[in-house]
This record gives C-alpha cells, structure tokens and sequence, in this order.
C-alpha cells in the first residue's frame, strides 16, 4: 500500500500518527512485546499512514479490558472527526459499537439483513440483533 509513496511523507505520517495515538515510545518495540492494546494501537497507525481516507477494523476490542476499549473507542472518535476518516468496524461488541456507530449493517452467516442509517440504542442495537 505504500509502494510509490514519498519516504518522507510516509515518515511524516507515522510520526503525526504515533503522537495523536500516544504510541511513540513504542516505535522501536518489536510487536511480540507488545500489549494487545498497544498491538491494536499500531494495526490502527499502520492504517492510517497508508493515506488513505477509510480504516476498516475486525473486532477491533476483542482483548482489551475496559480502560484500553474506551481510550480506543475515543480514539476512533477522534480520527473520524478530526481527520474525516471514514471507519468500517466490524463486531460482534455492542456495548463497543453503541457510542461509536451512526450506521449499521447487520448480517447473518455473511448476507446482508438490515441497514440503519441512524444512531440506534444498545437495546435498539441488541433487538435489531436478536431478531435476524
């Protein structure tokens, strides 16, 4: 994704990134050593530096304990607002997608069932859920 890119772009975008997502000390770690949420952190800098303007994540806060799923959840807030990247999040998590999402795209054993294109509750989230 980065091949043709200016070396200086790219280097200009991992060190703006790694400041927003409060992961510059991390920069030099090998990813073994890693926490799940650090990991997480650097798969969302990886996206971001690719230029480009829509970050898909997979379960994103599967492994995350509460204070790592909102700092993410934040973070995420941020991107979207800040750097008007659109985010494809794909979870099974309601409690994570409930203050996150505007839209949603519900589906079953991989089909399209139903799109809502407004804010719903977590209960409006879990019935539209439960009903498929």
């Amino acid at each position: 994704l980065l091949k043709g890119k200016n070396i200086r772009c790219v280097s200009d975008n991992i060190r703006k990134y790694s400041d927003y997502l409060d992961i510059k000390k991390l920069l030099d770690k090998r990813c073994e050593l890693l926490s799940m949420g650090e990991k997480k952190k650097a798969q969302i800098l990886c996206g971001l530096c690719c230029f480009g303007k829509l970050l898909i994540l997979d379960e994103p806060s599967t492994g995350l304990d509460i204070r790592t799923i909102r700092e993410l959840q934040e973070i995420l807030r941020m991107i979207h607002e800040e750097q008007n990247i659109c985010t494809i999040v794909a979870s099974h998590d309601i409690y994570f997608l409930k203050d996150l999402s505007d839209s949603y795209v519900f589906l079953k054993q991989g089909k399209i069932k139903k799109i809502i294109d407004h804010k719903l509750s977590e209960k409006e989230i879990e019935k539209n859920a439960l009903i498929l």
